[in-house]
Parts: structure tokens; C-alpha cells; sequence
């Protein structure tokens, strides 16, 4: 043995430890750090290259390859899935904001100027089964004819642009006007803006992002929901086809309803992605597809009942349901 001469005391020197071919005398993490070393694998075969000291050349089993892509399988299947329903809640939470910016629209904006909430009156303003409560919030979206401003005195029903006639019909049948032509005098300064009272028609409330082909061929600013893309083909076709049984099914889908019976019961409605009424419009349906027993507050503020993936705000308690809720 050697030993060092320090201070006139005698020390057991440190063994030198040589580099030989196989990395013999260096310490596993030396190894490690030196992959140009060689060491020898449990098995007596040596493996170049500091990621050889943990695996064999042997490789892997078909027992071991078998588990490893079943649980990259399973992995894949287990992301999947979450990004599947991340996807599905952010459309959802996107669709209540929406819905929130229509509520506010109504409540601090339109009902506040006029004293009523969006309705769709249909084509026979007379006949609530002839309603089309998902085409309602065009009237948010119109935009006011110039003239209304600076030519008052002098507009009439024929002299407006097609939205501005438009709201002209909203406002006459709220009236109980079936003619918005000739009653026009009786709503006409409901169309201006008053500075000084804040009254009247101040359009447009919210910014339209669809529209649709009303009966005379113009088409009106609406709000589409964030799964109108997934139904945009079929609603295309049935334009196309001029098939209104099939236009009233996509367009239904596609935007959001503004529903009004009464103060309780005014909500905004959303089908969500599957396109379909599950309980939040109607409560039960005849075989013709109308609807038999209309779905009353109440029965929405019952959390027991089902409404499958729609969303249902209510316009003035507040009241929310989502399939996030």
C-alpha cells in the first residue's frame, strides 16, 4: 500500500483508479457522465453509450410491447376524451355569455327604450303557433334607417329601409296593429330616440353575426349559437329547396330564442349540439310535432327535471340551467 507523508504523519492514500477499456474502476454516475466509457450489462454483453447502462440490446418482449400499447391506448383514449368534453364546455360557456350579453341587451337597453322584450310575432301576428321565437333577436340587431333622425317629420312606412319596415311591423303588432302600413302614425315616435326622456327605438343593441330570408326575400340580421356552423349544410339546402318545414328545423338550431308569455316566464333558449328541443320550450309534444303543454317556469326551476344539453336563461330572475349546472 502507499501512503502520504503529511506534517510527519502517515495516511492511507486513495487507490488510483485506472480508465480501462470497459469503464472499469469508475462509479456508476462517473459512467453516466462518460458515455465514450463501455461497462457490461448484467447479462455479460457490453453496451456502448451512457442510456445502454439501463437497458439490454435484448429488447423488449411481446408480453412487454402488448401492455406498453395497451396503455398508450388507454392514455390516448383517457385525453381524448377529456379534450372531447373541454371542447363541449367551452361551447357552452360561450353560449351563456352570449345569452348574457342578450339578456343585458334587453334588460338595460331595449325594455328600458321601448317597455317591451324582442317577440316574433310570425306571419299571422294573430296566431302564437305561428311564432318564430328563435328569428327574435333581429330586433336587437336592426340597424335604424337615417331618415328616422334627420327627416322625422316626413318618414313614412315605404320611405324606410327593409329593417327599419321591419321593426315598424314589431312595433305595430305589440300594438295589436295587423297593418303596420296604415297604423304607422299610431307608433311612429316610438321610432325616434328621445334625448330627453330616453325613450324609443335606439338600435342596434348587439351586433348581428347571421341572418335570414324573411317572406318578402330580405335578409334580416340575427344571432347564431356556436354550433350554427355544424348545422350551416343542412339550413344552406333547405334554402336552397325553399322547404320551410326543414328551414324551421336548422334555423331553430341554429340561434337563440327569445321566448315571451309573460315577465316569469321570458327566457333566452338554447338547443345546444344536439339541435333539439329536450324540455326547455315545450314540456310535451302532439304527433304532429306542435307543442301540447308549453314548459312553464316552474317546471325549468325544478332541477329534478331533465333538459338534456339545452341552456335556459331567464330573462328577468336571473335563473340560469346548462348542462355545466
Amino acid at each position: 500500500m502507499s501512503y502520504n507523508n503529511i506534517g510527519g504523519m502517515k495516511f492511507l492514500a486513495a487507490p488510483v483508479r485506472k480508465r480501462c477499456s470497459n469503464g472499469a474502476g469508475f462509479t456508476p454516475l462517473e459512467i453516466l457522465k462518460r458515455p465514450n466509457f463501455c461497462t457490461r450489462s448484467r447479462r455479460g454483453k457490453v453496451m456502448s453509450g451512457y442510456k445502454n447502462t439501463l437497458f439490454s440490446l435484448t429488447g423488449f418482449t411481446l408480453v412487454e410491447l402488448i401492455v406498453s400499447l395497451f396503455i398508450i391506448a388507454m392514455l390516448a383514449a383517457a385525453v381524448a376524451t377529456v379534450f372531447g368534453n373541454l371542447g363541449r364546455d367551452a361551447d357552452v360557456i360561450c353560449a351563456i355569455n352570449e345569452m348574457k350579453t342578450i339578456k343585458s341587451a334587453i334588460t338595460d337597453y331595449f325594455y328600458n327604450d321601448l317597455g317591451i322584450i324582442p317577440r316574433d310575432f310570425g306571419e299571422d301576428p294573430g296566431n302564437l303557433k305561428d311564432d318564430k321565437p328563435w328569428r327574435a333577436t333581429r330586433y336587437l340587431c336592426l340597424m335604424k334607417d337615417p331618415k328616422i333622425e334627420k327627416d322625422f317629420a316626413n318618414i313614412t312606412y315605404d320611405s324606410l329601409d327593409d329593417e327599419s319596415r321591419e321593426m315598424c311591423n314589431f312595433l305595430a303588432y305589440q300594438l295589436g296593429y295587423n297593418n303596420p302600413r296604415e297604423s304607422f302614425g299610431n307608433y311612429k315616435n316610438q321610432l325616434k330616440w328621445d334625448k330627453l326622456f330616453r325613450k324609443g327605438w335606439n338600435g342596434p343593441y348587439v351586433e348581428a353575426d347571421a341572418a335570414y330570408k324573411n317572406k318578402e326575400g330580405n335578409y334580416l340580421p340575427v344571432i347564431a349559437n356556436p354550433w350554427a356552423t355544424k348545422f350551416e349544410d343542412n339550413l344552406k339546402k333547405a334554402y336552397e329547396e325553399n322547404n320551410q318545414e326543414e328551414i324551421k328545423k336548422w334555423e331553430a338550431a341554429s340561434f337563440y330564442w327569445i321566448l315571451w308569455r309573460n315577465e316569469k316566464n321570458a327566457r333566452i333558449i338554447c338547443f345546444g349540439a344536439n339541435g333539439k328541443d329536450d324540455g326547455s320550450f315545450c314540456e310535451e309534444y302532439n304527433e304532429d310535432g306542435s307543442c301540447k303543454k308549453f314548459t312553464t317556469a316552474d317546471k325549468l326551476n325544478d332541477l329534478e327535471y331533465d333538459i338534456g344539453d339545452d341552456i335556459v336563461m331567464f330573462i328577468f330572475n336571473g335563473r340560469t340551467r346548462s348542462p355545466l349546472k
